[in-house]
C-alpha cells in the first residue's frame, strides 16, 4: 500500500471519530441531565349522577365547553371536571405504575394542569372539595400538587383533601395520612397525620390543629377504603414528650409555737384623776369592804373644783286619795229575735240534651314494610356525635339506630365507642330520601333529636333520651 493511500485512510478515520465525539458532546449539552416528563394516564373511572368534562382538544373551543362525562374517558392537560349537586366522580392518575385516586365531591370544578418534570401532577381547583388517595405513599412519590387561588397544597405521598370556597376565599387542607405542605406567598405550613390548616390569599397558613372525629371518619368511609381497594395507611405514632415532674422543694417543718405562760403583771399604781360628774341626787349604796390593797403612791394633780353639795328639797304634804263612787250596773232588757221568713226553693231549669258530635273517620296508616334494595349509586348521609341517657353518656357498645318512617328495619346502625357514635344512612328503594326525616334510638329508647337526610351530607348530631 502506498504511503499516500495510507494517509488517506488514517485521515478518514480521524474525521469520523471527531464527528462522533462532537455529536456526543452536543447531545449531553442539550440534555443537561434534565429528566423527561413521566408517562401518565388520567382517566374517568366512576360517575355518580351528573358529571361533566371539558375536553377542549375535541372541540377546539377557546372557552370551557362542559359535556356529559363517560366512564373510560381519558383526560389531558387543560381538561376539566365538574360535578353537580348530589354527584361525585372518580378520576385515576397512573404515574410510574403508582396509582393516585382523586374523588370529586358535589359542586366542584377542577382542571388538569401540565405534568411537571419531577413527575408531579398539577391540578387547578376552582371551587369545591376533592380527596386524594395515593397508593404510592410508602414510596415517597409526589403524586399531586393542588393549586387554588389562596394557596398550594403539596402532599408527599399521602391521603388528604383540599377544599376551596370562592365566596370566602378560604382554602382548607386536611392531611389524614402522611405529610402535607400548605403554602402561599406569605408563609408555609407543614402538616402530618390527622392535622388540618386553612389559608387565604391575604393571610399565611394557620397553625395545624387536629381533625375532629367526624372529619377522620369521612376518610374511613370513602368507597375505596371500605372496599379495601386502597389500604388505609398506618398513622405515624409520635411518642408523647415526657415532661419531668418537678422535684418538690423541701419545706421546713413548722415548729410548734409554745404557749406563753401567763406572766404576773404588777398592778400599776393608779393615778387618780378627779372627774367632774354631773349633778345628781346621791343614792346610798351598800359598798362591800374591799380587801386591803398595797398603799398606792399618789401623784399630785391640780385640785379640781369641788362638786357643790346637793340641795335638799322640802318634803311635800301628801294629798288624800278620794274614795271612788260605785257605778250602778244597768239591767239589760232582752231584745226579741225575729223569726226568719223561709226562702222559696226555685224550680230547677231543665238541662238540654247535648247533641252528639260525630267522630272523624280514622285514617288508615300504611303498615311498615321491609327494607327495599339499597341504592349504592347514591352517596349516604354520615351521622356522628355523642349519645346520652338521662344526661349520662351511654355505655360502651350501646346500639344506635336510625329509622325512616314506613320501614320495619333501621336504615343505619352503629355502636357507642369512647362516648361517641357514627354510621352511614343510605337510600333504600327508588323514592328519593332527600329531606326525609330520620329518627334515632339509643338502645330501645327513642332519642329526642331528628335530622333531615342529605346525600353525601355529614351531620354532627348529639343524641339524648330519657328512661
Amino acid at each position: 500500500m502506498s504511503s499516500r493511500r495510507r494517509w488517506t485512510i488514517f485521515g478518514t478515520i480521524f474525521v469520523v471519530a471527531i464527528v462522533a465525539i462532537a455529536a456526543v458532546v452536543v447531545f449531553l449539552l442539550l440534555d443537561n441531565g434534565t429528566p423527561s416528563p413521566a408517562n401518565a394516564r388520567v382517566s374517568v373511572q366512576e360517575i355518580i349522577n351528573k358529571v361533566e368534562t371539558d375536553r377542549r382538544r375535541e372541540t377546539a373551543a377557546p372557552i370551557s365547553n362542559f359535556l356529559p362525562a363517560q366512564v373510560g374517558q381519558d383526560l389531558m392537560p387543560g381538561d376539566g371536571v365538574k360535578t353537580f349537586p348530589d354527584s361525585e366522580a372518580r378520576v385515576d392518575i397512573l404515574v410510574n405504575e403508582f396509582l393516585r385516586i382523586t374523588r370529586t365531591t358535589p359542586n366542584t370544578v377542577w382542571r388538569l394542569g401540565q405534568f411537571a418534570l419531577d413527575q408531579t401532577t398539577i391540578i387547578e381547583l376552582d371551587q369545591g372539595k376533592m380527596f386524594l388517595l395515593d397508593e404510592g405513599f410508602a414510596a415517597g412519590e409526589n403524586p399531586v400538587k393542588v393549586v387554588t387561588p389562596a394557596g398550594t397544597a403539596s402532599p408527599r405521598g399521602t391521603w388528604m383533601s383540599v377544599g376551596y370556597d370562592p365566596k370566602t376565599g378560604v382554602t382548607e387542607v386536611q392531611c389524614f395520612r402522611g405529610t402535607c405542605e400548605l403554602e402561599n406567598d406569605l408563609g408555609v405550613q407543614v402538616l402530618t397525620d390527622e392535622q388540618k390548616s386553612t389559608v387565604t390569599a391575604e393571610t399565611k397558613p394557620t397553625e395545624p390543629i387536629f381533625l375532629a372525629p367526624v372529619e377522620r371518619q369521612i376518610f374511613v368511609e370513602l368507597p375505596e377504603a371500605k372496599r379495601g381497594e386502597v389500604p388505609i395507611p398506618t398513622p405515624v405514632v409520635i411518642p408523647p414528650t415526657v415532661t419531668p415532674a418537678p422535684t418538690p422543694s423541701p419545706t421546713d417543718t413548722p415548729q410548734p409555737v409554745p404557749t406563753e405562760e401567763p406572766t404576773s403583771v404588777p398592778t400599776a399604781t393608779p393615778t387618780v384623776v378627779p372627774t367632774l360628774a354631773p349633778t345628781a341626787t346621791p343614792v346610798a349604796t351598800d359598798v362591800p369592804t374591799p380587801a386591803p390593797l398595797p398603799t398606792p403612791t399618789w401623784t399630785t394633780l391640780p385640785t379640781a373644783t369641788p362638786t357643790p353639795a346637793p340641795r335638799v328639797l322640802p318634803t311635800a304634804t301628801p294629798v288624800p286619795t278620794a274614795t271612788p263612787v260605785p257605778t250602778p250596773t244597768p239591767t239589760l232588757t232582752p231584745t226579741p229575735t225575729p223569726t226568719p221568713t223561709p226562702t222559696p226553693t226555685p224550680t230547677p231549669t231543665a238541662t238540654p240534651t247535648p247533641t252528639a258530635t260525630p267522630e272523624p273517620a280514622a285514617t288508615a296508616t300504611p303498615a311498615p314494610t321491609a327494607l327495599p334494595e339499597r341504592q349504592t349509586n347514591i352517596g349516604p348521609n354520615l351521622f356522628a356525635g355523642t349519645a346520652k341517657i338521662d344526661g349520662v353518656p351511654a355505655a360502651e357498645g350501646t346500639t344506635i339506630t336510625g329509622w325512616a318512617e314506613g320501614f320495619l328495619q333501621p336504615v343505619g346502625q352503629g355502636v357507642v365507642k369512647d362516648g361517641a357514635y357514627f354510621f352511614s344512612v343510605f337510600q333504600y328503594g327508588k323514592a328519593s330520601f332527600a329531606g326525609r326525616i330520620i329518627t334515632f334510638k339509643i338502645g330501645d329508647l327513642t332519642a329526642n333529636e331528628t335530622a333531615a337526610w342529605e346525600s353525601l351530607g355529614v351531620t354532627e348530631l348529639n343524641l339524648t333520651a330519657s328512661n
